[in-house]
């Protein structure tokens, strides 16, 4: 599309941050977006869509950001955290002209994590856990929605020397379970219904990654 433009966005942003136990915290944050020549999936003509304008849209995200140190509750060294994320977009359907959500972003972040910090073994150990969200595409005559399932992670990082560091890192330690959904339609969806479905479940494999840092 050589008439694509790039997007533009008002934004306005606030948060509510409070201190306590020393190194615990909570943030909460709340970001309002009013966007203009939104990039998503717009009719070309005969038949035809790809990346094009939407004239406005408006994205909503809401956050929390939690951090809680266990050392008052017995676990030196030790520490919980959060980070959830939630959004909320709309946009008038290029094809539809119904409300519907921005493509290609996921509805929302749902991380918990604990953190071991282990002095007398130069190193800590991070266990986390990533909750399910949903990622909807939406195209002239087809709508696409990828579910992924939780998912566990867990990072240990070790630093023998001042000067090395070593990180071992495994995601989806326990294969998380997917889902891939595709309606395909006759037409273009404002006239046509779902002629057929595709609906792909997914088993992810472990995922294991050594990184080395060495100063000189």
């Amino acid at each position: 599309n050589s008439g694509l433009k790039p997007d533009h966005r008002w934004q306005i942003e606030g948060d509510y941050e409070w201190h306590f136990w020393d190194k615990g915290a909570l943030l909460l944050t709340y970001l309002h977006e009013d966007i203009k020549d939104l990039v998503d999936y717009i009719p070309l003509g005969n038949g035809q869509d790809g990346p094009g304008n939407v004239a406005k849209a408006v994205n909503d995200q809401y956050g929390v950001e939690f951090n809680l140190p266990l050392a008052k509750l017995g676990l030196d060294g030790g520490q919980f955290k959060t980070s959830l994320l939630w959004r909320a977009s709309a946009l008038d359907d290029p094809v539809t002209g119904e409300i519907r959500s921005i493509s290609n972003a996921n509805s929302r972040r749902l991380r918990f994590e604990y953190l071991q910090d282990m002095p007398a073994l130069n190193s800590s150990l991070l266990l986390g856990l990533q909750l399910p969200f949903v990622r909807p595409t939406y195209r002239i005559a087809q709508v696409t929605k990828l579910r992924v399932g939780s998912y566990f992670y867990l990072t240990w990082d070790y630093k023998p020397t001042p000067d090395l560091a070593i990180q071992f890192q495994v995601n989806n330690a326990g294969p998380y379970h997917g889902e891939f959904e595709q309606d395909f339609y006759a037409g273009p969806r404002n006239i046509a219904g779902v002629s057929r479905t595709n609906d792909l479940n997914l088993t992810t494999l472990q995922q294991f990654r050594v990184q080395l840092r060495k100063t000189f």
